[in-house]
């Protein structure tokens, strides 16, 4: 049986569970968002347990805990709450992993349930050994930022295809235009700009799109000809040969924009470097 992290007593009585599921975009290794929704499904059946709400972040690396599911958990966690996971490193890799502990159980006076693992954060011998599995995963981030800084250095692209784009079928890491859907990103851009109130419902409707699906099609600096990655602490930009479907100047005012509307605050790397 998974031990409940930070928990000293297996009778005290958990408030709320919440399940959290995390899964990077070209991480090809890691269970599946399904497959991890899965365990956590059968562990809850087998102990009984509630999960009042799913958080996931699909596409979102572990390298830090700045991601738009795990900011919501950390939000509305209370006292004696509880985040259910199917391993560690989907909190997080490295100190991200520690920092998502520790702001679970210290700052929210929460725990952690996690299925694979059976290790008590609580515990100064267990803390030894998940600091362990951090600075290993931790190292293996590093490994692929590294593969990924020099793949996008040279003009290719190592993620899945952004709107507007399709990965060639002849050439690995080439990005071929979708026309029609281009067409629709740089309407976007001009309506948000020029839309007062509720422009992400308004522009998503009109398009079939989600509002999440605007908010990172404006958010993407693919649009005004940069291949992009967040790295070493900030958003690195590489220039490419793509379209310019937006200019920078467009792109830049949109970004201020959403920052300025956004209902809470979410830190994002401010400096952006080509």
């Amino acid at each position: 049986m998974p031990v409940i992290v930070g928990i000293d007593d297996s009778n005290k009585r958990i408030r709320r569970y919440y399940a959290y599921c995390r899964l990077s975009a070209d991480d090809k290794r890691s269970m599946s968002i399904e497959a991890q929704k899965e365990r956590i499904q059968e562990f809850a059946k087998i102990n009984n347990i509630r999960i009042r709400k799913w958080f996931i972040d699909r596409g979102y690396s572990g390298g830090t805990i700045e991601r738009p599911a795990m900011l919501r958990l950390l939000e509305i966690l209370r006292p004696r709450d509880c985040v259910i996971v199917y391993a560690f490193d989907r909190l997080g890799r490295g100190n991200a992993l520690l920092d998502a502990l520790n702001k679970i159980y210290f700052e929210k006076k929460a725990y952690v349930i996690s299925i694979r693992e059976r290790l008590d954060w609580s515990n100064p011998e267990d803390q030894i050994v998940i600091k362990q599995l951090a600075f290993l995963s931790g190292t293996e981030l590093d490994l692929v930022k590294l593969r990924m800084y020099s793949i996008l250095k040279a003009g290719r692209w190592c993620f899945r295809p952004p709107y507007g784009y399709r990965m060639s079928e002849n050439e690995k890491g080439v990005l071929v235009p979708v026309r029609e859907e281009l067409k629709n990103v740089k309407e976007i851009f001009q309506k948000y700009l020029n839309t007062r109130k509720g422009a992400l419902k308004r522009i998503a409707k009109e398009y079939k799109l989600t509002p999440a699906k605007v908010w990172r099609i404006l958010r993407n600096p693919i649009y005004c000809g940069y291949l992009y990655t967040r790295m070493f602490g900030q958003l690195l930009l590489f220039p490419a040969e793509l379209p310019r479907i937006v200019s920078i100047e467009t792109w830049m005012k949109v970004q201020k924009k959403l920052e300025k509307r956004r209902k809470k605050k979410v830190k994002y790397p401010q400096k952006y470097t080509i």
